[in-house]
């Protein structure tokens, strides 16, 4: 999950980026009913939030909702027994932050992943057919089929 940290520099950097445009939302009505002044007058790019939804509060909405959506789809291998829940939760948020700023990264591990595990699916399906080739055993013996089991219909 994101960290407060972490959403505290993003809030700062968002702020400092739209200083010199900031309007509060006093300064700045839109025109309602004039089409017109849509298209002729200057729009703001930020705008204060004191009693209507600003600016902020709909980036950081949106923000937040895709990183809670990001973190709930992206499933990690199994980490190994001596890694702590810290370095767990570490890497799925190093995860996240990579998904958020570049989802193709995570679409292109993920297919990787994906590739790997089908050359290794038939590379030892192609070792388990070359050995009970070798090795004349029938369905009902259990120690057949390097410790799997095939069924009447398999063999």
């Amino acid at each position: 999950m994101l960290t407060s940290a972490s959403l505290l520099i993003a809030s700062f950097i968002l702020s400092r980026l739209s200083v010199s445009y900031a309007v509060s939302a006093e300064e700045w009505k839109p025109p309602m009913g004039n089409i017109t002044a849509w298209r002729e007058e200057m729009v703001p790019s930020w705008v204060s939030d004191p009693r209507t939804r600003g600016t902020f509060q709909i980036l950081y909405s949106c923000t937040f909702t895709l990183a809670l959506c990001v973190y709930t789809a992206i499933h990690l291998n199994v980490p190994p027994r001596h890694e702590g829940n810290l370095a767990y939760y570490g890497i799925k948020t190093k995860w996240v932050l990579i998904a958020l700023i570049t989802p193709e990264v995570v679409l292109y591990a993920a297919a990787c992943q994906w590739h790997l595990s089908s050359t290794f699916c038939k590379t030892y399906n192609a070792i388990v057919r070359k050995y009970n080739a070798r090795t004349p055993t029938s369905a009902s013996d259990p120690t057949c089929c390097m410790g799997f089991v095939e069924s009447e219909s398999d063999s």
